[in-house]
């Protein structure tokens, strides 16, 4: 028996740890798969050919998880949980730079989560809507090299039909449910516009992938949401997928409180400086995807011109 006070350390040292380890040996036993914590990026992908920097980062880096096969143990995907520093510690991006180009040459999949993470948006925590993306877009291709699915038609996993404990058929998608309720609220007059106008973008900088939102419910007054996770590029699913549907859904939790009486809304002003953001990213070369209705700002008074057709114009 090691002694408590002797000369090792836990493995897992902080509670999102935990938990992230805990969702993805989950993950991991519903799909046939092992878990594996810590280790070495030189242990996981070949590294001989490297030189210089990249070659001793990759010698001292770990992983923090990697779901391997049980039976070979080939590596099926990594998983990163970024604390605070990964957004604005210009060495600390450096090196995830490094590892996310070390994992793009040997095409292993990475997820960069934070802590958010591991928390339930609606019907599913977002790491295990990420991971069930990776094991669908498996199945997907698997059917497509037997020729069951056209080979021209792409894995979408907001297209997947999924059905809830009531029995009701809805799409897999944490924005389902918001945006089933909003046009009930917009069928009902109780609010001018059905969805928001939505703007992806990446900021590169410091590894970001933002979703905006917003949608007008009364003169002056608009309902502004903003999604931010980190950039990785994964199997199934794309960051940007997901903040665009969190951002939606952030939306449609905005309007209930609303509805309900909260002061929640903003006026055209702050509704403008966000505005100005989603712009900025635009023109640095961010822009990854939007949808605009056409008439999500018009309740609240004269469209907002120039930042709304620039916007509309580089997209």
């Amino acid at each position: 028996m090691v002694s408590k006070g002797g000369g090792v350390k836990p493995v897992l040292v902080n509670h999102y740890e935990k938990v992230t380890d805990r969702l993805l040996t989950s993950e991991a036993a519903d799909n046939g798969d092992r878990l594996l914590t810590k280790v070495r990026v030189a242990d996981v992908l070949n590294v001989d050919h490297l030189t210089g920097r990249l070659k001793g980062y990759a010698l001292s880096a770990h992983f923090d998880f990697l779901m391997v096969e049980a039976e070979t143990s080939i590596p099926r995907f990594a998983v990163e949980l970024d604390g605070a520093q990964h957004w604005n510690d210009a060495r600390q991006r450096e090196r995830d730079r490094m590892k996310d180009a070390l994992c793009e040459g040997a095409g292993l999949p990475l997820a960069r989560i934070t802590s958010d993470f591991t928390h339930r948006r609606g019907r599913w925590r977002v790491l295990s809507y990420l991971v069930d993306a990776f094991y669908m877009s498996e199945g997907f291709y698997a059917a497509q090299q037997a020729g069951h699915v056209p080979w021209d038609e792409p894995f979408m996993i907001e297209s997947v039909i999924v059905q809830d404990d009531d029995g009701r058929s809805s799409f897999y998608a944490f924005d389902t449910d918001a945006i089933d309720r909003l046009w009930a609220h917009y069928n009902a007059r109780r609010l001018p516009t059905a969805l928001p106008d939505t703007w992806t973008t990446a900021v590169k900088a410091n590894g970001m992938v933002q979703a905006h939102a917003y949608v007008a419910v009364a003169e002056n007054r608009y309902l502004v949401a903003r999604v931010r996770v980190r950039d990785f590029r994964f199997q199934g699913i794309s960051p940007g997928q997901i903040a665009s549907q969190l951002v939606v859904a952030e939306v449609g939790d905005l309007a209930e409180r609303w509805l309900s009486g909260e002061a929640v809304a903003c006026d055209r002003r702050e509704l403008m400086k966000v505005m100005g953001e989603v712009q900025q990213a635009i023109d640095a070369g961010g822009f990854l995807s939007s949808f605009t209705s056409g008439g999500s700002l018009v309740p609240g008074g004269p469209l907002p011109l120039d930042a709304t057709i620039q916007m509309r114009r580089l997209a």
